[in-house]
């Protein structure tokens, strides 16, 4: 159990998401594993607590779950839910079958024709975000599940360092990003 989200195993999150298992932990956010009660279906549950993360992170959850509202997309996971529940701000979306390209890769190389269908897939997705004029800013292989072998479809996640107008300018400026992906002009 996390004392600062006071959310473990089972816990029922907007009347209808029951938090399943703990998949990922970091910088003030938990991502649950997740069934939708009503649809009997899986989910992912991205939460922090409200009273044990910073401000700027706070606002960046919020603007990760905007993000997510705006955007259709088959190659971009969808927000399902979003709202508060004791002091924790949490968003919901559908749970991806299939693995992240990282974890991909260490198994083998893709071939040329699952390279092709990955690359379709990210150019679509940064095409719809970028007409909204949302800039990603964190693209990378463990942000991106690609279906099973062989590969045909690939879907964008985590929008948590996306930079849009509606951020506030304090924020929205801030370097942010995995360095090993970014940009050589991003760096120095």
């Amino acid at each position: 159990m996390n004392p600062a989200l006071n959310v473990d195993e089972g816990h029922i999150l907007g009347g209808r998401f029951r938090a399943a298992r703990l998949l990922k932990k970091g910088q003030g956010i938990e991502t649950w594993l997740g069934v939708d009660l009503h649809r009997q279906k899986q989910v992912v549950i991205k939460m922090a607590s409200s009273g044990h993360v910073s401000n700027q992170l706070r606002i960046r959850l919020e603007h990760e779950a905007q993000i997510l509202q705006r955007i259709q997309s088959p190659h971009i996971s969808p927000l399902l839910y979003g709202g508060n529940q004791e002091a924790a701000l949490f968003f919901v979306m559908p749970f991806l079958p299939g693995t992240t390209l990282a974890e991909r890769l260490r198994e083998d190389p893709l071939s040329v024709r699952e390279a092709l269908a990955v690359g379709r897939s990210l150019l679509s997705a940064l095409h719809e975000v970028h007409t909204r004029g949302i800039l990603h800013r964190d693209v990378k292989p463990s942000n991106i599940m690609v279906d099973g072998a062989p590969i045909t479809r690939a879907i964008l996640i985590d929008f948590g360092f996306a930079r849009s107008e509606s951020l506030q300018t304090a924020i929205r400026d801030l370097p942010v990003g995995t360095v090993r992906y970014v940009s050589p002009s991003k760096r120095g």
